[in-house]
């Protein structure tokens, strides 16, 4: 019986540890502020917007909800959608390769690139 029972715990922290290796830390996608390429007009390096990508969920500060982001990849817009009031979008698992974001806030597009 002790055997089963050291037996189930082995297997329970195996996959556990799999499961866990499986997701992603989130990595932060730099971004460049407008007026450099990214359009808009030029502001404080200080207000830039902070966004994370992990497991295809972006994840932005809160400066950013209700912006609309564009995912484009070879000159070509591949993703539309809208910040959440959770300050997140998710994004479709197809996507793969150098991704540019666009993030448009206000008069302000702010780019950056990442690979999901």
């Amino acid at each position: 019986m002790r055997k089963i029972t050291l037996l189930a715990l082995c297997m329970l922290f195996g996959c556990v540890s799999l499961v866990s290796a499986q997701i992603d830390d989130p990595i932060q996608i730099p971004l460049n502020p407008p007026g450099t390429g990214g359009g808009g007009h030029g502001r404080s390096f200080d207000e830039l917007p902070t966004v994370y990508y992990a497991d295809y969920v972006l994840t932005f500060d809160s400066s950013c909800i209700g912006c609309t982001i564009e995912l484009v990849q070879d000159d070509e817009v591949v993703f539309t959608g809208v910040v959440n009031a959770n300050g997140e979008v998710e994004i479709p698992d197809t996507l793969v390769g150098l991704i540019e974001l666009r993030i448009y806030r206000g008069d302000d597009t702010y780019i950056g690139e990442f690979e999901p």
